[in-house]
């Protein structure tokens, strides 16, 4: 896996694992997964928007688990509608809680989980989860509904 980066990183440890520097106009064009883990401050609000997803490869995912706002959500929605990327999977929003009625609650291209990705007891709350979506597996494979579904299936 190539590992391309914008932003600091020391110069030691990019070294030893192997990544590069770039900007961000190539990670756009290049990247097959773009990885969002900046702060939230003027110069970063909405720095992903309709320019970056139409630099995008179609097939490219976009994952944010920094803060909401770094990318334009209601951009991110006519992207992901018109397929001009291939998906998205986002742990934070530009509003929180997620409205029920978000059309990214509709979206098949779209992952969404409830701002938990830097939960200090990650690994207990990782372990439930995990136990939920097994039981939830099973019992579809087994023709039951699953538990706390939004959509039908």
């Amino acid at each position: 896996m190539k590992i391309v980066i914008i932003g600091s990183f020391p110069n030691t440890a990019k070294d030893k694992a192997g990544v590069q520097q770039t900007d961000l106009d190539s990670i756009y064009r290049e990247s097959d997964i773009v990885s969002m883990h900046i702060p939230l401050n003027e110069n970063t609000k909405h720095m992903i928007d309709s320019y970056a997803f139409d630099k995008m490869k179609p097939d490219a995912v976009l994952i944010n688990t920094s803060r909401g706002a770094v990318i334009n959500q209601e951009q991110l929605i006519l992207a992901l509608k018109q397929g001009s990327i291939g998906g998205a999977c986002l742990d934070v929003y530009e509003d929180e809680p997620l409205k029920m009625d978000s059309p990214l609650r509709d979206l098949n291209n779209v992952i969404l989980t409830p701002h938990t990705a830097g939960l200090p007891d990650g690994v207990k709350y990782h372990k439930k989860r995990y136990d939920f979506f097994i039981s939830n597996i099973s019992k579809v494979m087994h023709g039951e509904l699953p538990e706390c579904r939004l959509n039908h299936i």
